[in-house]
């Protein structure tokens, strides 16, 4: 067999090399028996071909790693997050091109320059702690911070980092940057809604709690905790039947379970127990959904009217000033109407005088997409026991306002239709806290990305 000219060891050096201590350590050729010298060309002859395959199989060990290698480059290169290697000092050693593209210049710009010089100068401290920290303890170390850029635009970035050791023995930190600016604007804006919510329905007058669909209290205002003399810790958590007797905690689950069956809201009014004995309650529950339109939670509004339970004139005014108005009108497709408690103008600023004087006034005010929908409903020659509205009313600034309205048909002696009396509750808050806590319960899902250390 001839030598292979393209190994790697195959270089004229060696070859001397080989010969001289072979000369110096081996007896003479010349010395051998003729059966001496076939076996020992035998024994050389498998040697060669042995080193031949290990040649061989080193060859291909080493395309493999460069193979390895130029994925690894590619990745390192083309991830979606910024690569840097530092320095015990702070050196840029290494960086990709996501990380070059995050800072705002270029890679050759970068290697042996200072991370810090990228700091925010109000978290260069913060950053000379950090990485002190990430070479002292194992594992990966996280932190947010704030870069810049030449140009002057500023970022937050999530590090991760975690030190290794190199071939050489140097220290080495390999960080990768995430651009968390558009999560911390949405935080923000989430914890701005939060408050805004939290500010509106906690000092409402009327009492408000939210339950999950195991009736455990995750919300309750300000105005629920002076109403049953309950503090936060006596009630978030707690289910229903932790926290009412078992008559009252049985009834709140069935009306509960019409919500979370129908998708429908449900207006109720009952008899809660107080230190001073009963009190009438007027509560409106309502279902709250996650994107996909699954109830997930349950909303509840509720007014206590016990003392305008005494007289007409009593329930009058609390009609006026409660978020109801109450209507009588004889059935039909026009909603005649006979009665209009006064407050309909804190509802949809038009006086009641408006509706009265005008039989089309409602219905020419319901929104265009709506009429159908609604019309349809009254048209019923056989007019329902009680129906159910929700729809949007055109209201005297120009808004449109969301309307949850309630018919019960009034029969006589005989059991003839007599009139309908209902309801108008405007629900444009309650859709608005709706899509709120659809967005809330988006962000929830999110799970921090874990980045993993490479090197």
């Amino acid at each position: 067999m001839q030598p292979d000219s393209k190994s790697p060891g195959n270089t004229p050096d060696l070859r001397k090399e080989a010969e001289a201590r072979l000369q110096s350590k081996a007896p003479g050729f010349q010395e051998c028996s003729a059966d001496e010298k076939n076996v020992l060309l035998h024994e050389l002859q498998v040697h060669q071909i042995e080193l031949e395959r290990q040649n061989d199989a080193l060859r291909q060990r080493q395309i493999s790693l460069e193979e390895d290698n130029k994925k690894y480059r590619d990745f390192y290169e083309c991830a979606p997050v910024g690569f840097l290697t530092l320095d015990e000092s702070g050196l840029i050693r290494e960086v990709n091109r996501v990380a070059a593209s995050q800072l705002g210049t270029t890679k050759t710009n970068l290697v042996d320059k200072p991370f810090q010089v990228f700091i925010a100068v109000e978290y260069r401290e913060r950053l000379h702690l950090y990485l002190t920290r990430v070479f002292q303890e194992s594992g990966t170390q996280p932190i947010e911070i704030k870069l810049h850029r030449p140009d002057g635009g500023r970022f937050v970035a999530r590090l991760n980092s975690i030190a290794v050791t190199d071939r050489s023995g140097a220290r080495l930190c390999r960080t990768a940057i995430t651009d968390i600016s558009d999560l911390k604007e949405t935080e923000q804006k989430l914890d701005a809604s939060e408050r805004l919510f939290t500010a509106f329905v906690g000092n409402a007058p009327s009492v408000a709690v939210i339950r999950d669909l195991e009736g455990r209290y995750l919300f309750a205002n300000a105005a629920w905790e002076q109403a049953f003399q309950k503090s936060r810790a006596e009630w978030l958590g707690k289910t229903t039947e932790e926290l009412w007797p078992s008559e009252v905690a049985a009834k709140f689950r069935e009306q509960d379970r019409s919500v979370i069956e129908t998708g429908k809201a449900l207006q109720t009014l009952g008899s809660l127990p107080h230190p001073d004995g009963l009190h009438q309650w007027i509560s409106y529950r309502f279902p709250i959904a996650d994107q996909d339109g699954h109830t997930v939670l349950i909303g509840v509004n509720a007014v206590d009217v016990t003392e305008s339970m005494a007289t007409k004139v009593r329930l009058e005014q609390v009609l006026n000033s409660g978020p109801a108005a109450i209507y009588a009108c004889e059935p039909g497709e026009n909603l005649a109407f006979s009665y209009i408690s006064e407050n309909i103008k804190t509802l949809v600023g038009w006086e009641a005088r408006n509706f009265l004087a005008d039989s089309r006034f409602w219905f020419n005010h319901v929104h265009p997409e709506d009429r159908p929908r609604v019309s349809n409903r009254l048209k019923s020659p056989a007019p329902e026991e009680r129906q159910t509205f929700e729809y949007r009313f055109l209201a005297q600034d120009g808004a449109y306002r969301w309307i949850h309205e309630e018919i019960r048909l009034v029969r006589d002696a005989d059991g003839k239709p007599l009139e309908m009396a209902g309801l108008w509750m405007d629900i444009t808050e309650s859709k608005r806290m709706e899509e709120a806590l659809r967005v809330s319960l988006r962000f929830l899902k999110l799970v921090p990305c874990n980045i993993h250390s490479f090197g």
